[in-house]
């Protein structure tokens, strides 16, 4: 015969196990979910600084290093994977020293693209600056950090910094510790995981040096180019430039 005392003895069991789960990870998950968003996010100080690096133009970035430039604090302004006609709207609007700006010669479609971008523009110009600061957005700067490093080398050293967005709307959200609460950062966290992971295996510990997009978000990065939402954009003119970088590299 049941005990029915026995059987809501054991409903109750049920019900406190979850709800004592649910509260273990509302006290413990919060502050180890925070303290990883500040892990991605650590970012240098702007001292001792030779030049910065705009990483691309999208979401503030320029206009941080441009800022960087003129409060004093770097010398020069290296910027990649940027059109032309943008960097010259900036010199121009900013007044800044052309002599101070230097162009990578080739298209960046990726961090490490980017990084060899700024490693042959030193080595072409023979210039002498050994502290660089890579601009990008907040819960990149750890993989910038790391893969500015592994291309450039321990006669360098990197340092990232995060950008002003200029949406004040994610701005906000992005300023917020607690990240999974909002869209934009969880999306940023996610993606960084991701390609963090990818660059530490693919780049770090197999050692390949040939540039890849991360293939399960090959799709979206390319939709996203600025160069594929460009008039009369030519993609084999793209993989042309890319073969004459890829030769020069």
């Amino acid at each position: 015969m049941r005990n029915p005392f026995e059987e809501k003895k054991t409903r109750k069991q049920k019900l406190i196990l979850p709800l004592v789960a649910v509260i273990f990870v509302f006290i413990f998950a919060r502050p180890t979910l925070r303290q990883y968003g500040e892990w991605l996010s650590a970012h240098d100080e702007l001292v001792d600084i030779d030049a910065v690096i705009a990483q691309n133009p999208s979401a503030g970035r320029l206009e941080t290093a441009v800022d960087i430039y003129m409060s004093g604090r770097a010398d020069k302004i290296f910027i990649v994977s940027t059109p032309p006609n943008k960097v010259d709207k900036i010199v121009q609007s900013k007044d800044l020293n052309r002599e101070h700006v230097y162009e990578a010669s080739c298209l960046g479609t990726t961090t490490w693209d980017e990084a060899k971008n700024i490693k042959m523009m030193l080595e072409e110009e023979e210039l002498t600056d050994k502290v660089l600061v890579v601009i990008s957005n907040k819960y990149a700067l750890r993989r910038m950090r790391w893969a500015f490093q592994e291309v450039l080398g321990s006669e360098y050293v990197v340092k990232a910094y995060p950008a002003s967005h200029t949406n004040q709307q994610i701005s906000h959200f992005l300023e917020q510790e607690d990240w999974w609460n909002n869209k934009f950062s969880r999306a940023d966290v996610s993606s960084e995981t991701q390609k963090l992971v990818f660059y530490w295996v693919y780049y770090g510990i197999l050692n390949n040096d040939e540039s890849v997009n991360i293939p399960f978000r090959g799709v979206f990065h390319y939709m996203n180019d600025w160069r594929v939402r460009q008039p009369g954009y030519d993609k084999t003119l793209e993989e042309r430039i890319r073969r004459r970088c890829n030769d020069a590299w």
